[in-house]
């Protein structure tokens, strides 16, 4: 399989995983609970579905781009990791977070 092929089965794939769990994860409040308020992000559910679908694709796009998927998936995992914890940081309101959430993955990398 070519090189141009396999990325483009990876943004594929992505999407196909990508649209349904982004529709789910935004709508599933207003399905279950219709009558109850619940935190809604300020871009919408919209925006929110189109940003998390093109993410699984940048996602799936990582994992397909070399033909030793290790790298890949490490790469993408990473990824995901550090782009979630910027949008917990952001959502969070706290200046604090910084402080106790940014360093915890890194501790297994300190010498004593």
């Amino acid at each position: 399989m070519s090189d141009q092929t396999r990325r483009i089965y990876g943004i594929i794939i992505g999407l196909a995983f990508g649209i349904p769990y982004s529709l789910i994860s935004q709508f599933i409040n207003v399905w279950a609970l219709p009558g109850i308020p619940l935190y809604e992000l300020p871009v919408g559910r919209v925006v929110s579905v189109i940003l998390t679908s093109l993410f699984m694709a940048l996602i799936g796009l990582i994992v397909a781009w070399d033909e030793e998927s290790f790298w890949g998936l490490l790469g993408s995992g990473l990824l995901a990791v550090f782009v979630s914890s910027l949008f917990a940081f952001a959502n969070s309101g706290e200046s604090q977070v910084v402080t106790s959430f940014f360093p915890i993955p890194f501790l297994p990398f300190c010498r004593a």
